[in-house]
């Protein structure tokens, strides 16, 4: 699991002053990305180095309580799931210990050149592996 430590933006809420509904998705992106850094898969290395790409093929989120401007959060992010090729990953959105938000992500790994379904590299796979988890 990857923990990261971040705050609402005021231009990340609506004029109701809470988050704007896909700007979770952000949030939980770059914890996602912080994971796969931890890993040694910065997105940059992966664009224009690898011979395959992550793209998300499905997002969920559940809001349980408001995430307003200046809000504290934490937000844990793991391996919730993992095929031979796609995985899922799994975040709560913490404010003040409660969890304010969860979110999922389910991602496909394609060959960069057919665009087709392949398998995760193997040094991806073990990386990911490190992040398995449920909460």
């Amino acid at each position: 699991m990857i923990t990261m430590d971040t705050f609402v933006k005021f231009h990340q809420t609506d004029a109701a002053g809470l988050i704007f509904f896909n700007n979770i998705f952000i949030i939980a992106h770059e914890a996602y990305e912080q994971m796969l850094i931890s890993e040694g898969f910065g997105i940059g290395e992966i664009l224009r180095e690898k011979d395959y790409l992550l793209p998300l093929v499905h997002v969920e989120a559940d809001y349980e309580i408001p995430l307003c401007p200046g809000d504290e959060i934490t937000v844990q992010a793991l391996v919730s799931a993992l095929g031979t090729t796609s995985y899922t990953l799994s975040y709560q959105v913490l404010k003040m210990e409660q969890v304010a938000a969860r979110v999922k992500t389910v991602h496909v790994c394609i060959d960069k050149e057919s665009g087709r379904k392949m398998s995760i590299p193997k040094d991806l796979r073990v990386g990911l592996e490190k992040h398995f988890g449920k909460f």
